[in-house]
């Protein structure tokens, strides 16, 4: 009996010990739900981030030294959201993470603060190939025009670039420099690069002579209209065409986004749902009002291949030779708007033409449930060589996807051969470095001014993403680019044939012209033509 008795009771004990582990797993299930539903919202953005990532971008974890690194990085940088106490510290600390990868394409835009969005730096900055220099300024600053900038508070302008660096990913020294000047351009946003102030102290040299600027940002300061040397027809603001020159006669196109009409009639038909980003990207350059209408806005834009080719008749008529393209203000759109237009530049030669450009793009990044890298392999511009010719040429003939097409199909090239000067600026990105790449390739065009922010062996492409707890927007990269195989040191920046360091702009007295002006008197020396 007492055998028995005590048989039972261990029974029960063993009973009591499986219930007691089970209420101690489902506790602690509940606490790590719980935990989950009260996690950080912003360690919850991060993680959304991050599994976003690795489903889009075409290569999340080289550049942060393998996968393993990745993850160890992401823990580090877990510590840090853990102390973030606003959505904008919250986009400082996952640039700073993506600024790794060191791809313009992927980012997250900084939340605006309507209050100090307004106060703006009454100074207008640019960056020469080796400088940083005030290229105007309000009337209060206007003696100041042309210094150059050594240091901002104390902080050398190496450093302010290397930090410029942390909190946007830039791809070579022209990108850090346009990040530089963008962050500083608003008081919200130069507290990301310096300690909150109420002015900047520049050190500035001028002559082989430093002095100290005090400057405090105003609302919607007033820079100076300043005259240029050219008087260069512009009448809507997006694609312009001029004749240049007295007696040397010089086509002249000034292209500020890869768009035109053609791509907005295609989307109207195909993806109507669609036009208004693009009628609302084409309006932020055009001179003129927006009609409520859409078809009566896209009316108004002008297109590509009718402009080009009233141009290149005007150059015919005048029997010139070179043709100026301004790309100094065109940071992309749409590359593939330019194929028709290469071939209404070179002929022939360009429906034979191999870019030699690797295009990549991966094409498993849609669910989010599924990190597996799948790519397709392809080439950027041109056409495809394996076709009939014939076919190419009535490809091209087509304009874009049948819109344009009469102009180009009715352009006259004979005796159009232009020499090309393209103008760049670290502004010059995406679409608008295809453009340059591809007029290079092709032969017969030199690059003046500053190296373009865009690197050719780089990330390509936008992914629009949307933070869940933030609402903070951004972009990933889901694709990628290889123009330069065997020359790294040119992947990462398309140098200038004629680079325009700060004594060029010195010597056109820092006109807003100073690369086309550059350009005029190379092509008035002993520039050569091939």
């Amino acid at each position: 009996m007492i055998a028995s008795t005590f048989s039972s009771c261990k029974i029960y004990q063993c009973a009591f010990r499986k219930t007691l582990s089970f209420f101690i797993i489902l506790l602690s299930i509940a606490i790590e739900v719980s935990g989950q539903d009260n996690q950080n919202p912003y360690l919850a953005d991060f993680d959304e981030l991050v599994q976003k990532l690795v489903t889009v971008h075409p290569d999340p974890y080289s550049n942060y030294g393998g996968q393993i690194e990745f993850y160890r990085k992401k823990q580090d940088f877990e510590k840090q959201i853990e102390r973030v106490s606003s959505e904008f510290e919250l986009a400082l600390r996952l640039n700073k993470f993506l600024s790794i990868l060191g791809d313009g394409h992927t980012f997250i835009s900084y939340p605006k603060n309507s209050e100090e969005q307004r106060e703006k730096l009454p100074l207008d900055l640019k960056a020469s190939n080796n400088q940083l220099f005030i290229q105007n300024a309000s009337s209060l600053y206007a003696d100041h025009i042309g210094k150059r900038v050594l240091s901002i508070n104390d902080v050398p302008l190496a450093d302010l670039v290397k930090k410029t660096n942390e909190l946007y990913p830039s791809e070579n020294i022209s990108g850090s420099y346009f990040n530089l000047i963008r962050t500083l351009r608003s008081r919200a946003s130069s507290k990301l690069l310096l300690e909150p102030s109420e002015q900047l102290t520049f050190v500035l040299e001028d002559q082989d002579e430093t002095h100290t600027l005090d400057v405090k940002y105003e609302n919607n300061p007033m820079i100076i209209t300043r005259e240029s040397k050219l008087n260069i027809e512009k009448s809507n603001g997006l694609l312009d065409w001029d004749i240049l020159g007295e007696q040397t006669k010089v086509g002249y196109l000034s292209w500020n986004s890869v768009l035109s009409r053609e791509v907005l009639e295609e989307a109207y038909q195909t993806t109507p749902e669609s036009v208004g980003n693009f009628l609302g990207w084409a309006y932020s350059f055009l001179n003129k009002s927006r009609p409520k209408d859409p078809s009566q806005a896209i009316q108004l834009v002008p297109v590509l291949y009718e402009e080009f080719s009233q141009l290149a008749s005007a150059m015919l008529k005048e029997k010139s030779e070179y043709l100026i393209i301004d790309l100094r203000n065109n940071s992309g759109g749409w590359t593939p708007i330019i194929d028709p237009l290469l071939y209404m530049i070179h002929g022939e030669k360009f429906l034979n033409f191999d870019f030699e450009a690797q295009y990549i793009k991966r094409i498993s990044g849609n669910d989010s449930s599924n990190a597996s890298f799948q790519y397709s392999f392809g080439r950027l511009g041109g056409l495809d060589l394996e076709l009939p010719f014939a076919e190419r040429m009535a490809q091209v003939k087509n304009g874009y996807a049948g819109f344009g097409k009469a102009f180009v199909k009715d352009f006259q090239a004979e005796g159009f051969e232009p020499t090309i000067l393209v103008l760049t600026s670290p502004t010059t990105f995406s679409a608008a470095y295809h453009f340059t790449y591809f007029l290079r390739k092709l032969g017969k065009a030199h690059i003046v001014g500053v190296a373009s922010r865009q690197a050719g062996n780089s990330f390509m492409e936008t992914t629009p993403i949307v933070l869940t707890e933030s609402q903070l927007k951004g972009s990933i990269s889901n694709a990628k680019q290889i123009l330069f195989k065997n020359d790294p040191e040119m992947g990462k920046t398309l140098k200038p044939d004629y680079p325009m360091n700060w004594k060029d702009y010195k010597a056109f007295n820092f006109d807003r012209n100073a690369e086309v002006l550059k350009a005029l008197e190379l092509i008035n020396s002993s520039f050569v033509k091939e």
